[in-house]
């Protein structure tokens, strides 16, 4: 019965450590689903795909998060399989069925868990907090939203004196002159 109480360990912590890299994969300006599709790949050892490889390898946080998926996605699967070789070893074959279905039903159980939508936030948000607070987002919003050619982001601190004051954005007529005001922050977090 420890053999199965290992197996179980191993997928939860798979399932909890696959959850943490998406999370982090998305502070980093992936989208969730790509996130969550390049870390199950990462982990399995299946690789990446489309274009994301450029997009990993070419940002270095991404590429640490994948690198250390990929080394504890091999670690897992080995001790997943030992573990399940144990399990089923010797004993009757009641005994093997019985252990089969604890082995299935509190795999069920894991998965069921960690599909509650209060349970999904709740570890999604403490997650993200964690990961956040660590460096793992990105201040890069060129990288994140995906700008090339002549675009860029940019923040401009506009003084009480300068003529951009005192005006709404339609009388400044930006747009013509090719800018995007993306949002607007007052003194005083207004």
């Amino acid at each position: 019965m420890i053999a199965i109480l290992t197996v179980v360990a191993v997928v939860l912590i798979s399932m909890l450590i696959n959850r943490f890299a998406t999370i982090a994969l998305t502070l980093t300006g992936m989208s969730r689903e790509e996130a969550r599709f390049q870390a199950r790949a990462a982990m399995s050892g299946v690789g990446l795909t489309t274009r994301s490889p450029e997009d990993i390898v070419a940002h270095p946080v991404r590429r640490r998060i994948v690198m250390w998926l990929m080394v504890v996605g091999s670690a897992g699967l080995v001790t997943a399989v030992a573990s399940l070789i144990f399990s089923f070893r010797g004993g009757s074959a009641d005994g093997r069925l019985v252990r089969a279905a604890v082995l299935v039903g509190a795999l069920l159980l894991l998965w069921l868990l960690l599909r509650v939508p209060i349970i999904d936030r709740g570890l999604s948000r403490a997650m993200g907090e964690v990961l956040a607070r660590r460096g793992y987002g990105t201040s890069d919003w060129a990288t994140l939203l995906k700008l090339s050619g002549d675009y860029a982001v940019a923040e401009l601190q506009v003084g009480s004196d300068e003529r951009l004051t005192e005006r709404s954005l339609r009388q400044l007529q930006l747009r013509e002159r090719g800018v995007v005001v993306m949002g607007i922050r007052r003194r005083g977090g207004a």
